[in-house]
């Protein structure tokens, strides 16, 4: 645990949520907040570059929603081509002198065998490998049949592509219209987990449209009996706070007070230890 990090500032770890580790039915699912934390640029960020770079407008920050950053996407590639967006998308998530964060490496110490991350980047194979824990990436349908049920072996699964296989990547309108079609298997993957793990949302901001659509059908369909998620998340509004509510997603609030990675890491830390 990062001794700079406050002992009061962390979150005492959630007994069923301890429990449910216990017995290895968590599965986490991590987004671009970890990865901004080793110095990758938000999904805003890296949107924002492409719509400056063709003179697209874009609203003011709090008024951006993700459906908003798929359309800038999509208009940057209408204009600029689809090779030109690989190439900055290469350039700008390329993890060459990135530092493995802590909160990475505190997840490699949960006993997680499945993690869904909606990431590009290959920091969470490097932390595993540094972890020196056998994983491998599963980013196509046709890999799901050599998925791994190994005694800690951890799958890692790439929804919405690999930079390293830049026909996998999923950004822009045209590419999300094409993801259900080109990977129901995976969606059908996510969709059971949902409904029969306890999933562990980490560097999540709860505006992927695409996931919400998902995780909203499943809820749908199991309502009061889905089993609850946990979410750690900083500065969160009321009104998200209702709505992860009502999906049964409880709320684990991480202190904003000094570096955030290793506020996040020390309560991983703190979960990994607990009894």
């Amino acid at each position: 645990m990062d001794q700079s990090v406050t002992e009061s500032l962390i979150p005492e770890p959630n007994l069923n949520l301890r429990e449910s580790l216990g017995r290895g039915e968590v599965v986490a699912f991590v987004g671009a907040g970890l990865s901004m934390g080793a110095g990758l640029p938000s999904w805003y960020s890296l949107v924002l570059e492409l719509a400056a770079r063709i003179n697209y407008p874009m609203p003011p920050r709090e008024w951006v929603n993700a459906e908003t950053l798929i359309d800038a996407a999509q208009a940057y590639i209408n204009r600029e081509g689809l090779h030109s967006l690989l190439m900055l998308l290469k350039q700008r998530l390329d993890t060459t002198g990135k530092q493995i964060t802590a909160a990475h490496r505190a997840l490699t110490r949960l006993p997680v065998p499945l993690v869904f991350t909606a990431n590009y980047d290959n920091l969470l194979e490097r932390a595993y490998l540094e972890a020196r824990i056998p994983a491998q990436v599963t980013v196509r349908d046709s890999m799901i049949p050599f998925m791994r049920r190994d005694p800690g072996f951890v799958n890692i699964v790439k929804l919405y592509g690999d930079l390293d296989q830049v026909d996998t990547l999923v950004l822009t309108r045209e590419q999300y219209e094409r993801f259900f079609l080109e990977r129901p298997q995976l969606v059908k993957l996510l969709e059971t987990e949902l409904a029969r793990s306890t999933m562990l949302y980490l560097g999540w901001s709860h505006t992927d449209p695409h996931f919400n659509l998902l995780f909203g059908e499943t809820f749908a369909r199991f309502g009061q009996n889905l089993r609850s998620g946990y979410a750690a998340m900083f500065n969160v509004s009321e009104p998200q706070q209702r709505e992860l509510e009502r999906k049964q997603i409880h709320l684990i609030s991480i202190s904003t007070q000094g570096d955030l990675t290793a506020n996040l890491a020390a309560w991983l830390g703190k979960l990994a230890t607990s009894k």
